[in-house]
């Protein structure tokens, strides 16, 4: 009975590991691949994703001092 008991436990740890794990490390993997094609292909436009995200946060702030000094805050 006890035996039995293993079993089952053991066929949930393989019915887990087959239907989750393996799925999930085949798509991290997979995403890992594309990632890293990605990379190798638009590295180089790195510096103008930077100065895009500091125009924009610079942006973003002058509209909120602009909403903040209407507001009368």
């Amino acid at each position: 009975m006890k035996q039995q008991g293993f079993l089952q436990e053991l066929f949930t740890y393989i019915k887990y590991f087959s239907f989750v794990f393996i799925p999930l490390a085949l798509l991290a993997e997979g995403l890992h691949l594309w990632l890293r094609m990605e990379w190798l292909q638009y590295r180089k436009l790195l510096p103008f994703l930077a100065l895009a995200a500091i125009a924009f946060a610079t942006w973003r702030e002058l509209q909120d001092k602009k909403e903040r000094k209407a507001s009368g805050e």
